[in-house]
């Protein structure tokens, strides 16, 4: 699977289990267009956040135009996304929107 034209080939420096959380912001205009992204807080690892940010910069090419009753423009999200990459076929990453 490729995410993003940054990770497309690159592989984890790190043989460790990753536990962390990050937090994102970011704006998206009535188009759904994604601007302002930007890590609030790091995972503490460097490729987990590189990785975090390409997934969010390559799925922002197919969000939607925001529905008529958001007046906000552009609209605020903060994202919390939980990162427990423990280097097995079973392990998971999980997302939850603020």
């Amino acid at each position: 699977m490729s995410v993003g034209i940054g990770l497309k080939n690159e592989k984890c420096q790190t043989q460790q289990p990753i536990e962390a959380t990050m937090k994102l912001y970011f704006t998206l205009n009535r188009m759904g267009k994604m601007s302002n992204f930007r890590i609030i807080q790091s995972s503490g690892n460097a490729f987990a956040d590189k990785y975090i940010t390409s997934l969010f910069e390559f799925a922002s090419s197919s969000f939607p135009p925001l529905p008529d009753y958001i007046k906000e423009d552009p609209y605020p999200l903060f994202y919390t996304v939980m990162i427990n990459w423990n280097m097995s076929p079973n392990s998971y990453m999980g997302f939850s929107r603020n």
